[in-house]
């Protein structure tokens, strides 16, 4: 199965990487404060600790989950990655900054998606030399639990790749809408 990439470890990116992995995914979560990866390693591993205890997940599938979450805090572990999602903080700028430095890092097939609630797609895609590629998926928070999740083009984006984010998504037994790239999406 493909490799996730997540960049960002706050309570979206590390949601995000539990239902990657929980579709069966390896999963890179990737941030550049050790503090936030041990904080997200520690409240994933706190949910599955609860869906155990709940009986939703055997001790040895909580195990098998967690053991596919890679932490890092180089952006370089997204090389293989077919997929990335960046899951930050919510300004323009640092998101672009981050999509520039990924795209001379993964694959030109590998998918850049963000995670973002209301800012354009386009905008984040405009200084790519590939912003074909980009792509919106919303995740709600908390990840694990909310169904709902937007994926939303970009003026550029390529329609394979739509596809093929909204299918990746969908596998993740969520249930995907298209949505504008207009501010705030369908639900915001």
């Amino acid at each position: 199965m493909d490799t996730i990439g997540i960049l960002g470890a706050g309570a979206m990116g590390s949601g995000i990487a539990q239902v990657a992995a929980g579709a069966g995914h390896n999963v890179v979560i990737c941030d550049y404060l050790t503090i936030a990866l041990t904080k997200a390693s520690k409240n994933i591993q706190a949910t599955l600790k609860i869906a155990v205890d709940k009986g939703k997940m055997t001790d040895s599938q909580a195990y098998e989950l967690f053991s596919r979450i890679r932490f890092t805090d180089h952006m370089s572990e997204f090389r293989n990655c077919s997929m990335v999602i960046e899951a930050i903080v919510e300004d323009i700028e640092p998101k672009q900054i981050a999509f520039k430095s990924m795209e001379a890092i993964v694959d030109t097939k590998t998918i850049l998606a963000s995670n973002t609630s209301s800012l354009s797609i386009s905008a984040m895609g405009a200084q790519l030399k590939h912003p074909e590629r980009i792509v919106g998926v919303h995740f709600f928070n908390p990840a694990p639990l909310m169904r709902l999740v937007e994926i939303i083009p970009g003026l550029q984006t390529d329609q394979q790749v739509l596809e093929k984010a909204q299918h990746i998504i969908n596998t993740w037994g969520k249930t995907t809408v298209i949505a504008k790239d207009t501010p705030g999406f369908i639900v915001n």
